[in-house]
């Protein structure tokens, strides 16, 4: 009975999940936004509103150290070349962004939902020759138990060439845009934002109201 209850309760969140899909891509109104995230929650909502995935940071993170310098200079790394990493050591393909000068610091890639390295690279210039340079979105879920505060103040007040918001975990003073999630007690290194809300079909991410940020 308990195995029938469980599948039963699957294919129910699956369809709230499909109606909810329905109403969220009816009420979004930008249809090629480039979306530069730290994590899989730009490719997330992608898939949620069926749109094209015009970002190359997709299926994949960026550690926090990294992520704001990606996002300062990111024309310039558009131009650069990614390598594969064999000094980390991970169950998946781990990339280097190589800087064509001193000047820039190089950015590791973790391809964490990619089979090979060749798969990831080739996905990655793909998407990053679609990116739309007239729509731009920054989306940052920082864990600020693991990384320096001061971190996300510097993306909060960054000159970044479109929208930016930061998904954090609990309230800090004076950051402007920002939006908290409820699901996080203790900041733990999990991704809680990607788990479901019972059978509503709707994640803890879909607490933030990403329609509406890239509608405006």
């Amino acid at each position: 009975m308990k195995k029938i209850l469980v599948k039963f309760l699957k294919k129910l969140r699956a369809k709230n999940e499909m109606r909810y899909f329905s109403k969220i891509r009816k009420k979004n109104n930008n249809l090629n936004p480039t979306i530069i995230c730290n994590n899989c929650i730009g490719g997330v909502i992608y898939h949620n509103l069926g749109l094209k995935f015009l970002s190359p940071t997709v299926n994949l993170f960026v550690k926090s150290d990294d992520y704001l310098t990606f996002c300062k200079n990111l024309k310039y790394y558009s131009s650069c070349d990614i390598v594969q990493v064999a000094d980390i050591d991970r169950e998946y393909p781990v990339g280097r962004i190589v800087p064509l000068d001193h000047n820039h610091k190089e950015i590791t890639i973790f391809f964490q939902h990619y089979k090979s390295f060749d798969e990831a690279k080739r996905k990655w210039v793909e998407r990053f020759q679609r990116i739309n340079w007239d729509n731009m979105f920054f989306i940052w879920e920082f864990y600020d138990t693991l990384y320096d505060n001061q971190l996300l103040y510097d993306f909060d007040q960054a000159e970044l060439p479109g929208k930016k918001i930061l998904l954090l975990h609990r309230e800090i003073p004076d950051v402007k845009n920002s939006f908290v999630f409820s699901c996080y007690k203790e900041d733990l290194p999990t991704a809680k934002a990607f788990e479901y809300k019972g059978i509503s079909g709707k994640r803890y991410l879909d607490e933030f109201d990403y329609v509406s940020f890239l509608n405006t």
